[in-house]
């Protein structure tokens, strides 16, 4: 029953530490490698079950299921060696022959055990089991064992092999690999000479343990790194495709050479009567549009292609579905990256503007017919245009007023209302009839003495503000100005300007977003390509791609993109960034982090000519005829990257540099201030901390020094140094005066610090004798002082006692 014990404490172990691995879904385990790690892992607590029945059924001298038990033990233990193997060639990934020959030695050798279990029911070749319930092994199992500790030697050796070949931060990780192997070779080859010792448990508990602290612990750290480089940026930009889509203005870019369109956004593909960009792409004008609209817009590319400034025009033309529109167009030229002669264009519809305008032209027209009238309310309706639903006839002197409401159907306005006190109604109504945010303004205008200003300085006072109109804000305009030969009166109107104020605010709008994207498209030179992928079906289609890019030979359309992104992965990423991409590209981490984030953000490297560069992956998600697409680009970010890293090294070397005795070698005064700072600061915090300090001093120097020479002085200096850190290897030395040294001791030079004394005075002893460098110190441990300053004071003081002879 002792014998159960160790499979008992080894499955509870293995249990305990891979509970994540082994029964939770662990986004850093999704990657096939560790598919076949939790496999294996399953062999092992198989192994642990029949290790564990063993001992109980040998206990009881159950004979029947003791043999049971043991054929199950083989077969387990050979699953293991199996699926290590499996495991290990995953993993190390090298995708050669010997990897292949490794898997299939140890598919081989699983079933070669089953097959010999098998056998050995009907004739012993592995043991037997007597009557006595006795186990006996025979020459078969040692040789199965001998197999076994070879293929964990080549699999170890594997490992090392891997760990010269690749420069690494993963070498720790395959070293780890390494020692399993021998690890498990080790005990099993004990257990040839001890069978009934649970051996190979111990070895499978000390294995796996290895592996969680070291391996384990290190993937899974990484890809929370991973994650949250991942998320860092993502909200510094949006995607250049859902900006152009939701800009007013339409843009769009053609080859010159050929006459088609490269791109557009969805304004433009609207125009041309098409459900998407992609509707656009690949067409000419001739095939999207009449013929003679086409023609209009050759000829305007002709002219622009002629000039060196941007060509800006305005033109009267139908759209696809023959609606006669008027465009303000700029076009210019420009060559792509791989040297095209191509033109950009961008177009805002100016259609409802210029109506605007023709009607503001219109009612200068009635302004001027009313100064022949003789009738005032002739004038009054003739001098306005039909769309003022309002008219006022207001006597500046008396304040009185005549209102004019709606047009009848013959065309004649009917008095609607007299009034008194104009510019006290205002006020009254413009508390019910206008919205909030305008009303102070309204009343500002539309007082007397700011409208009879207004009118004598400019002729016209016009003011632009908000009315209720169903309970919903409409913009209107109010326009108050006199008729010529009379100064007392005004004529007061209100007309309806909604749909012109939202198009012109739209072509405000409309004009800084085109700004902004003209801006973007010249830092977009970085892009290497980018993807349309509908998350749905993963069919893809690739929208525009680099030079560059172009030599991967990657497929430009497809039905499978995450399948086939993985597949080219191996061939595109650089060697040491593939694990982590695999494991993070996923189509469900993508839209979950697009979800929470808006934006998912993947830095990796590309082996391109080979030549590793560094490149910037991001993904968004927008809305696209009723229809969700993801979009994928990837940016050039090597220059970057490379200048951030240059930057980095060059400021830790300065660092260093400044910390650093030039004589010694050792840390100066600087690096110990900053040191003692430290400490103090995580006293003041509470912390609960031991260390000591030790001073020291060079007997003899100054003698040196006059005698000898400064040189040698340097020499003697640089021999005391030396001494000091070969006794103190685990801590930091510091040069802090011209013969003075510190060490702040910590761990284990601090629960070694008498030795260390001790060692010192050996030292001190021998170089007496040679007439070599002698050297004074004292030591002082922390006993809660408030400062290190206290602790370093009673070291100094010992050490001048040690200097003249005496030791506290």
């Amino acid at each position: 029953m002792y014998y159960s014990t160790v499979g008992i404490l080894a499955f509870l172990v293995l249990i305990i530490e891979n509970r994540d691995i082994l029964f939770f879904h662990n986004h850093a385990f999704d990657k096939p490698s560790w598919k076949a790690y939790k496999h294996f892992l399953f062999a092992v607590l198989a192994y642990y079950t029949t290790d564990i029945l063993w001992g109980i059924l040998d206990y009881f001298k159950l004979e029947t299921p003791l043999f049971i038990d043991t054929s199950v033990y083989f077969i387990a233990m050979a699953a293991g060696i199996w699926l290590w193997t499996k495991y290990c060639v995953s993993y190390l990934e090298e995708k050669n022959i010997f990897e292949r020959i490794l898997v299939y030695a140890g598919r081989i050798f699983a079933a070669l055990v089953a097959v010999l279990v098998i056998v050995n029911i009907f004739v012993p070749t592995l043991f037997t089991i007597n009557e006595a319930c006795e186990y006996k092994a025979l020459s078969t199992r040692y040789i199965l064992l001998g197999v076994q500790i070879i293929m964990l030697l080549l699999i170890s050796a594997y490992a090392l092999y891997v760990i010269v070949r690749r420069r690494s931060e993963k070498q720790k990780r395959y070293r780890t690999l390494a020692w399993f192997g021998l690890i498990m070779s080790v005990f099993l080859f004990a257990q040839l000479w001890f069978p009934l010792l649970p051996l190979y448990s111990i070895a499978y508990m000390f294995g796996t343990c290895l592996l969680r602290a070291v391996l384990i612990a290190d993937e899974k750290e990484e890809f929370r790194q991973g994650m949250e480089e991942a998320t860092e940026i993502a909200e510094l930009k949006q995607s250049i495709t859902s900006l152009l889509d939701n800009m007013p203005v339409m843009s769009f870019s053609k080859d010159v050479e050929t006459g088609v369109y490269l791109a557009c956004n969805q304004s433009f593909a609207e125009y041309a009567n098409k459900p998407s960009p992609q509707g656009v792409v690949g067409l000419t004008d001739y095939e999207i549009f009449d013929a003679q609209t086409a023609a209009h817009f050759v000829e305007d590319d002709r002219k622009a292609l002629s000039m060196d400034t941007p060509y800006v025009l305005y033109e009267d033309v139908a759209d696809a579905a023959g609606n006669p529109r008027q465009f303000q167009t700029t076009k210019l030229k420009f060559y792509d990256e791989s040297g095209r002669l191509c033109l950009l264009g961008m177009s805002l519809d100016v259609t409802e503007m210029e109506s605007v305008k023709k009607e503001n032209e219109q009612t200068k027209a009635a302004y001027q017919e009313i100064l022949s009238s003789n009738t005032v309310y002739e004038n009054i309706v003739s001098v306005l245009s039909e769309d003022y639903f309002d008219l006022y006839y207001v006597d500046l002197e008396t304040d009185a007023f005549i209102e004019y409401g709606s047009k009848t159907e013959a065309g004649y306005r009917t008095t609607e209302n007299r009034g008194t006190d104009f510019f006290t109604a205002v006020v009254r109504d413009a508390q019910e009839l206008i919205y909030e945010d305008d009303r102070a303004g309204l009343i500002d205008v539309l007082d007397k003495e700011h409208l009879k200003k207004e009118i004598e300085e400019n002729g016209v006072m016009r003011h632009y503000y908000r009315l209720l109109i169903g309970g919903e804000p409409t913009y209107v305009s109010i326009k108050a100005l006199r008729i010529i030969g009379d100064d007392r009166h005004v004529i007061i109107g209100v007309t309806n300007v909604d749909a012109q104020m939202k198009d012109r605010m739209a072509a405000e709008s409309a004009a800084e977003e085109r700004k902004a994207y003209m801006r973007l498209n010249a830092l977009n030179r970085n892009l290497l390509v980018l993807y349309i992928v509908n998350p749905e079906t993963e069919e893809f289609e690739e929208f525009n791609t680099s030079e560059d890019f172009e030599k991967f030979g990657i497929e430009k359309k497809g039905d499978a993109f995450f399948e086939t992104t993985y597949k080219n992965s191996l061939s595109a990423v650089y060697p040491e960034d593939l694990e982590r991409f695999r494991s993070v590209f996923t189509k469900e981490n993508i839209l979950r982090t697009i979800e929470q984030d808006g934006l998912f953000i993947l830095n990796y490297r590309l082996v391109y000519n080979s030549k590793m560069i560094y490149v910037r992956l991001k993904a968004t998600e927008v809305e696209e005829d009723g229809k969700t697409s993801l979009i994928i680009g990837v940016d050039n970010v090597d220059a970057q990257v490379r200048s951030e890293m240059r930057y980095a090294k060059e400021l830790s070397a300065a660092k260093k540099l400044a910390n650093k005795d030039a004589l010694t070698g050792t840390k100066n005064t600087h690096a110990f201030t900053q040191a003692e700072a430290d400490l103090t600061a995580r006293i003041e915090a509470g912390e609960a901390v031991e260390f000591c300090i030790v001073v020291c001093d060079i007997n003899g120097l100054k003698t040196v020094n006059d005698t000898m020479g400064h040189k040698t002085g340097d020499t003697f200096i640089r021999k005391a140094s030396e001494a000091i850190c070969d006794i103190f290897k685990h801590s930091p030395v510091f040069r802090i005066g011209g013969d003075e040294f510190a060490v702040i001791c910590q761990g284990h030079d601090y629960e070694q610090i008498d030795a260390l004394l001790e060692q010192m005075k050996q030292v001190n002893a021998a170089h007496q004798k040679e007439g070599d460098v002698q050297i004074a110190f004292g030591m002082a441990r922390y006993e809660n002082d408030a400062l290190v300053s206290d602790v370093f004071e009673r070291a100094d003081k010992r050490m001048y006692a040690n200097k003249a002879g005496h030791m506290d």
